[in-house]
């Protein structure tokens, strides 16, 4: 692992690792070092494996198994990963995250109203915790309910506890204005979110998140591609390759004329 950290020899290190784990088939964090580099190499199926393996010698890691339904989520295997998201649930029925996975592998499913009773679930047990209000807006503007959304979305602003909370609450605003067709409200979505950002993040982050935001997606839609193409160009002064090459291919999109 060290290898690839300091080399940047992703090869070697995985070699490395896969030579570690056949020596010491019982050793944890070899396990461990093999799946975190088949994750930075894409290879899902590959860290699954690894990650069943760490289950095996330690069946208390229970983290892990949340972790193997979200790559199965990933691969948009939701079925598979309702199957981890509920045996997680059955032995920490007390972690609300137990029952906002679940609700979204069956919202990947289509199956909202078994979602909305999982995310109720979740907030009994954390009434508290916005990013479950969050969820439930989300939910509520798929259905269409755009009043219920807002509702939901009010609760969570209200249990916002630092801009990272704040920066997600104002990205679904910008949904959900798209959604509604209210163009004009997307321009004060974004400051809102770019606002919150400058908080937590650094520029590359920021320019990784905010360059797939619904103004700047939906420039053309909105009527405001001369505007999006000035943030775009202010974004990109603070951007060093890879993500300069990534940033054009974005300004590409937006028609210019």
């Amino acid at each position: 692992m060290n290898q690839w950290l300091f080399e940047q020899d992703a090869e070697k290190a995985l070699r490395t690792a896969t030579y570690w784990t056949e020596l010491y088939p019982d050793d944890i964090q070899g396990h461990l070092q093999l799946a975190q580099l088949h994750t930075a190499r894409g290879e899902r199926k590959e860290t699954i494996v690894e990650l069943e393996v760490v289950l095996e010698l330690d069946p208390s890691q229970y983290d892990y198994i949340r972790q193997i339904g979200e790559l199965y989520a990933r691969g948009s295997d939701f079925e598979k990963a309702l199957e981890y998201y509920e045996r997680y649930a059955e032995l920490l029925p007390a972690d609300y995250r137990s029952f906002t996975a679940i609700a979204s592998a069956h919202s990947g499913l289509g199956e909202h109203e078994q979602a909305r009773a999982a995310l109720e679930r979740a907030q009994v047990i954390d009434p508290d915790e916005g990013s479950i209000s969050l969820a439930l807006a989300r939910l509520e503007m798929d259905l269409g309910d755009f009043d219920g959304a807002v509702r939901y979305r009010e609760q969570a602003l209200a249990a916002s506890r630092s801009p990272q909370d704040r920066f997600a609450v104002y990205g679904f605003d910008e949904s959900l204005h798209y959604r509604q067709g209210r163009f004009d409200e997307l321009e004060k979505d974004y400051e809102r979110r770019v606002a919150a950002a400058t908080e937590f993040m650094d520029p590359v982050n920021m320019m990784l998140n905010l360059g797939g935001s619904d103004l700047l997606q939906y420039a053309p839609e909105a009527g405001r591609e001369a505007s999006a193409l000035r943030e775009l160009d202010r974004i990109s002064e603070q951007a060093s390759p890879p993500f300069d090459r990534w940033l054009a291919e974005n300004v590409e999109r937006i028609p210019q004329g």
